[in-house]
């Protein structure tokens, strides 16, 4: 199990350090070529701290919210030693702490008034009540669906109308490909808990469900730096 999930955490390790870098290598590149050709002080100045912003918050859920991750599958497993399962209190609150610490993250990006003035207008011709409601079941990823789901498609939609359609499918592609195997090694994990639990004692079947929450927790992270980074994408190619 634990061998299970350090290969998921490898991948989003992965896809999160590109996000990290691209952001971090891009900020100086936009300071330079866009920063001095748009003719807004103001809104130049703007748009570099939305950079500057979604690099931080990307930089925080590689280096500050995944250890928490990884504690809170190594401490479930130790857990699942125990018949009495002392450390169950302390898994809640580790849960409860990154699921808090990830709605705050989307509501501060959110907040922003650039968001809002340049992203949340472009959701204006969409009609996505019914895919927010669809993606809002999916277990594991539904409770960030709402804030999140804004945020990509109205990046995509300006991704769209400035770069094009087959730009904003490759970017799709290259970002749902680690999200998609995460997403199946939790539900993998999920149902060998349910299919183990029948036949195997009560604490392996636990053991499997909380590695199976630790990936949908890395879902969840990963979803939100994607997010920030087609931010980062459809600002760019707004402001240019």
């Amino acid at each position: 199990l634990l061998q299970g999930f350090v290969s998921a955490a490898q991948i989003a390790v992965a896809a999160m350090e590109n996000a990290v870098l691209f952001v971090k290598l891009f900020i100086p590149t936009y300071f330079f070529a866009v920063g001095t050709c748009v003719g807004s002080v103001t809104a130049v100045f703007y748009y570099q701290m939305m950079l500057v912003a979604a690099y931080l918050i990307e930089s925080f859920l590689l280096h500050g919210l995944l250890p928490f991750i990884y504690s809170y599958v190594i401490l479930a497993l130790l857990n699942g030693i125990w018949a009495e399962e002392r450390l169950s209190l302390l898994l809640n609150f580790i849960k409860k702490g990154i699921t808090v610490t990830q709605k705050a993250l989307i509501g501060l990006v959110m907040s922003l008034s650039l968001v809002q003035a340049v992203i949340v207008p472009a959701l204006d011709g969409l009609k996505i009540t019914a895919f927010k409601k669809t993606l809002a079941a999916i277990p594991g990823a539904g409770g960030i669906a709402s804030g999140m789901t804004d945020l990509v498609l109205g990046s995509a939609v300006l991704i769209k109308n400035s770069m094009g359609v087959m730009f904003l499918i490759l970017l799709l592609v290259v970002c749902a490909v680690p999200l998609c195997k995460l997403f199946v090694t939790g539900v993998f994990m999920k149902l060998g808990a349910a299919l183990t639990g029948i036949v195997s004692d009560k604490r392996i079947s636990g053991c499997a469900d909380k590695v199976g929450e630790g990936c949908f927790l890395l879902v969840k992270c990963l979803f939100t730096s994607i997010a920030l980074f087609l931010t980062v994408i459809s600002v760019v190619a707004y402001s240019g």
